[in-house]
């Protein structure tokens, strides 16, 4: 298997020969278009979801699909959360065994959906921790690049 590349400002830290004439790929920060395909619900998070990514600077117009996608998993969150409300989130059998409420059950799986989304996008503690805060400037337009989840 072959050995994954270092980053340039990695190898520029290092002091290695090996950072000279070599520049890591970056995209453009911005904000992406909502996709006509996003559900009633999705859209109700698609702002708030683009305005937290853009004050963390860890969006580009390329991140559109998997901002909507993070849009409709967390409006399927709260739609669970709602219908599971005044339900008990755990009954006993006949047989005396606990068992989770189909619901609630539902419920935790669609919050581990919203984690791993948040986490694709570094918005969780742990996460942010793997987002490098450099900025860089276009040369050639002055533009701003988003900064690199590793």
């Amino acid at each position: 298997m072959p050995q994954s590349k270092i980053p340039a400002a990695t190898l520029k830290a290092r002091n290695s020969w090996r950072a000279k004439g070599r520049a890591d790929p970056a995209l453009a920060a911005g904000a992406p278009e909502m996709p006509e395909w996003l559900s009633e619900d999705g859209r109700r998070f698609w702002e708030p979801l683009v305005d937290e990514c853009l004050s963390a600077g860890v969006l580009c117009p390329y991140y559109g699909v998997a901002l909507a996608l993070f849009a409709d998993v967390l409006a399927a969150y709260v739609r669970a959360r709602d219908e599971a409300e005044g339900e008990p989130v755990a009954s006993i059998t006949s047989a005396g065994n606990a068992v989770t409420h189909p619901l609630w059950a539902s419920v935790h799986k669609r919050w581990g959906m919203v984690l791993s989304m948040a986490r694709e996008f570094g918005l969780t503690p742990k996460s942010a921790e793997n987002v490098t805060r450099t900025v860089q400037t276009d040369p050639a337009g002055g533009g701003r690049y988003a900064v690199r989840i590793r």
